[in-house]
């Protein structure tokens, strides 16, 4: 089996039904049709910042594709074994991870902002992979799609306390405090048997780079870019 990934951008214009402007199903329709997919093979969440997962087949094929009401509701992340379905997941800052053991020809799509990675929403969805699907983790490959990176994620003091434990991953610039959540999500990737070599991180930033949306950039008025993960014969 073979792993394939897109990372949508602004060119392709807003895919989410819950937030921006625009012909989200005619983009959605557009961006299959480039890829060569069928959009009724599309699997989509109603995404929460929650640390739930959900294991999808066939039968949740077109789930919150064409809207949505359809869409699977309240998870962060979806897992599949299944090769003929495709994982969607959505943000403007937050950071869309695919996950491929291609041993076990397992598949997952997750969104992890700092809700998530503070509920550790990817170490369990590695871990329902090696427990429950066989996954050896040193063969999963990560993707990381563009988000709020550290040289612009600004916060708050008493935002420290929230990650209290991860003091490496703030830093004072011009006596403004810093997030950097790459560090966090690395650390939970590797503390779960990921190999470093098998960690690929998009280097955009999505609030100072142009090509992405970013809620903190535009607040109400961002649109939403898309992870898809797939697999092929």
């Amino acid at each position: 089996m073979g792993f394939n990934y897109y990372i949508s951008n602004r060119d392709d214009g807003n895919i989410s039904f819950y937030a921006g402007t625009g012909d989200v199903l005619a983009n959605r329709k557009a961006i299959c049709t480039k890829l060569g997919l069928l959009i009724e093979n599309l699997v989509v969440m109603k995404q929460s910042h929650s640390s739930d997962f959900y294991v999808v087949g066939m039968e949740d094929a077109s789930k919150g594709a064409l809207n949505g009401e359809s869409a699977l509701n309240n998870v962060d992340a979806l897992i599949t074994s299944e090769k003929d379905l495709v994982l969607m997941v959505q943000g403007a800052d937050c950071p869309l991870i695919g996950l491929y053991n291609e041993e076990s020809g397992v598949l997952a799509a997750i969104h992890s902002g700092w809700k998530g990675t503070l509920g550790r929403i990817i170490p369990r969805v590695l871990e329902h992979m090696k427990a429950e699907m066989g996954c050896d983790h040193k063969f999963t490959k990560v993707i990381v799609s563009p988000f709020a990176k550290g040289c612009c994620y600004e916060v708050g003091e008493e935002f420290r306390e929230t990650f209290k434990d991860n003091s490496s991953a703030f830093n004072y610039k011009d006596d403004k405090l810093f997030f950097d959540l790459e560090i966090i999500l690395k650390e939970q990737l590797l503390s779960c048997g990921i190999r470093q070599e098998m960690i690929f991180v998009e280097d955009e930033c999505t609030i100072c780079g142009k090509i992405f949306y970013s809620y903190r950039k535009n607040k109400s008025n961002a649109g939403r870019f898309s992870l898809l993960v797939w697999m092929t014969s």
